[in-house]
C-alpha cells in the first residue's frame, strides 16, 4: 500500500490502522502456509467486483475472515440469515468478510444473494459505517474448495469450516 493518503486525502490502510491504534505487521512474501498458525502466502480470489489480490489489499492490521456457505448444512445457513447489521455493528473495525460458497456451480448465485442482504443493511446505516464496510465486503465467485491459499488450508482440514480467518 502506497504510504501517502490519496487525493482525496482518505488514509491508506497502513494510516487506519496508525490512526486506530493498530500494530502494522509486514506482508511475508515467501509464506505458504495452510494450517492453523501457519503465516499465508500472497493469492487472488475472483470476486462478483473483479480480482481481489491479498498482497496487494494488505493492510498490516486487517483480520480477513471467510464465511463459508453450504445450503444443505444449519451452521452456515444460521450465520449468512443472521441480521447482517447486528453482525456488522458487532464486528471489529479491522475486518475484511469473505463470503464464500461449497457449491460448485452455485458460488455467484449464493454470493450475490448475501451481498444483496448486506446492500440492504448497509443503506440502514451511518454513511460514516457504509464507506468503513463497503470495501470491507467481499463476495468470493471462486468454489471455497479453490480458492487460492484459502481453499489449501480449507482442503487441509479435511472438511469444510465455516468460517476460517488469516490474522
Amino acid at each position: 500500500a502506497d504510504a501517502d493518503a490519496d487525493d482525496s486525502g482518505t488514509p491508506t490502510p497502513a494510516e487506519w490502522c496508525a490512526n486506530n491504534g493498530y500494530t502494522l505487521t509486514p506482508f511475508t512474501v515467501e509464506a505458504e502456509g495452510v494450517n492453523y498458525g501457519d503465516v499465508s502466502g500472497d493469492f487472488t480470489l475472483n470476486t462478483l467486483d473483479g480480482p481481489w489480490t491479498f498482497a496487494d489489499n494488505w493492510s498490516g492490521c486487517d483480520v480477513y475472515l471467510f464465511v463459508n456457505y453450504h445450503p444443505d448444512y444449519e451452521t452456515p445457513a444460521q450465520l449468512w440469515d443472521s441480521n447482517p447489521v447486528e453482525f456488522l455493528e458487532a464486528s471489529p473495525l479491522n475486518v475484511h468478510y469473505f463470503f464464500m460458497s461449497y457449491v460448485s456451480g452455485s458460488e455467484e448465485a449464493h454470493v450475490s444473494t448475501i451481498s444483496d442482504r448486506m446492500d440492504a443493511a448497509l443503506m440502514t446505516m451511518s454513511t460514516e459505517d457504509q464507506d468503513h464496510w463497503s470495501g470491507r465486503l467481499h463476495y468470493v465467485t471462486d468454489t471455497a474448495w479453490s480458492a487460492g491459499a484459502v481453499g489449501a488450508a480449507i482442503s487441509a482440514r479435511g472438511g469444510g469450516p465455516w468460517a476460517i480467518g488469516i490474522d
